[in-house]
């Protein structure tokens, strides 16, 4: 049987966006068709390209490796982003269509670099100058596709603010791919929603504005699968990684540690010597440490202090892979007390104002621990159920292998479980 899979991920999209969803032509379409999941818990730190991570692999972080968006690189306050295949440690469910003979795309999927997919699509990052975006776009992409869809995408660089044209793109470029090459797996990823509430707020107008912005352009895309006759072929999963909170404040952890000798500047400024270092996670840190002799100290002081520096729990990294299956080379993390970032900038004063010039300083942040505050939704379109479900939770970890039992592919190692609900009554099966 001809069975297709396009999963759009709209970054930062929550269960309270579902009722500004289904006012709208394209997307309340769509929610009129599926199953929904009105609460799926993510996995901490609450970060783009971590939840991104588990929801292609159904792992957590300790095992697919990718503990936060941007690498730990002391003394870098803007670090190179995981954005490569080969840092997920653990296979994807492209990567397992794949081999089962699908042809499989992505279109700004994050952590597709160099991934072995028929089809990959990246986008430049939003530090890269327009002028170099087209050349950073096809140094990431497969050979030839960005100059191949560009006639189709338009002028939307120039056109459009970073953000729109960016999810203009992504939706364009995916309709160009069903028209042309009709992939069997598409993932799709779109970020106009997340960064509206950074920039603004976690609720307001601006977030209606946002939805009928990709409602416009997801008309393209869905057009597309019915005129090429795919939409009754294609499961369609709608699907986000985090939800926001409010920030009132920023917090320099390293300003912390360097005000009691932990770590040391040169005189011009950049980072000399370190014996703990925050690499922030924004609505969360991991405290790395050169010398484990000092770790009794350090977690004493951010104890003690906790309240000053916004924190409302110190895990231990034994305490953080045992509760929330994150591991990596840090000693412990810093949680917020729900209304303050944490910066890395040892030059920042100790407390500071939010701002929209970086994502994990801005009004409304992430990064946050997954039980916290509003919660991503899951929407599955589903042309071979008879019915519609509604659950009211879920598990980021549980949607690729829901997804994968529905396209008929074995997957059994990995951390989540088939969602039964969504597939028991499916043809498929």
């Amino acid at each position: 049987m001809d069975r297709r899979l396009l999963v759009i991920s709209i970054d930062s999209m929550i269960e309270d966006d579902l009722r500004i969803i289904a006012k709208l032509d394209t997307l309340g379409d769509i929610l009129g068709r599926s199953s929904v999941v009105w609460e799926m818990t993510s996995t901490y730190p609450t970060l783009t390209h971590s939840i991104h991570s588990s929801i292609i692999t159904g792992c957590y972080p300790d095992r697919h490796g990718v503990i936060s968006n941007e690498r730990f690189i002391p003394g870098n306050l803007h670090a190179p982003w995981y954005d490569k295949a080969s840092d997920l440690k653990v296979a994807t469910l492209p990567d397992l269509c794949k081999s089962m003979g699908y042809t499989t795309a992505s279109v700004c999927w994050p952590l597709t670099v160099g991934a072995d997919m028929t089809y990959v699509l990246h986008r430049a990052g939003i530090r890269v100058p327009l002028e170099q975006k087209g050349e950073a776009m096809r140094a990431s992409s497969t050979e030839g596709l960005v100059d191949e869809v560009e006639p189709f995408t338009g002028k939307c660089w120039d056109e459009l603010p970073h953000f729109e044209a960016s999810d203009r793109f992504s939706c364009r470029a995916a309709a160009y791919l069903y028209k042309e090459h009709k992939p069997d797996v598409m993932y799709v990823h779109l970020i106009l929603v997340d960064h509206m509430r950074h920039q603004k707020g976690v609720y307001g107008e601006h977030i209606e504005q946002a939805y009928q912005f990709l409602d416009i352009e997801l008309k393209v895309l869905w057009d597309t699968l019915e005129q090429e006759g795919l939409l009754d072929k294609t499961i369609v999963n709608i699907t986000s990684d985090h939800g926001h909170l409010p920030v009132e404040r920023v917090v320099s952890l390293n300003r912390f540690f360097k005000d009691n000798g932990l770590l040391c500047l040169k005189d011009n400024g950049e980072l000399d010597t370190w014996q703990a270092y925050a690499h922030t996670c924004a609505l969360s840190a991991q405290i790395y440490l050169s010398d484990s002799s000092v770790a009794e100290r350090v977690y004493s002081l951010l104890d003690r202090n906790s309240a000053a520096l916004g924190i409302s729990r110190v895990f231990t990294a034994e305490q953080a892979e045992n509760e929330y299956h994150l591991r990596g080379g840090f000693s412990f993390v810093v949680e917020t007390d729900g209304h303050t970032a944490f910066s890395s900038d040892y030059n920042a004063p100790l407390v500071g104002r939010t701002g929209d010039e970086d994502y994990r300083y801005s009004v409304a942040t992430h990064g946050h621990l997954p039980t916290v505050g509003p919660q991503p939704c899951f929407i599955l379109y589903n042309p071979f159920a008879s019915r519609r479900i509604e659950l009211q939770r879920g598990r980021i970890i549980d949607q690729a292998p829901t997804l994968a039992k529905l396209m008929g592919i074995p997957m059994s190692d990995c951390d989540g479980e088939c969602i039964k609900e969504l597939c028991e009554d499916s043809k498929w099966i």
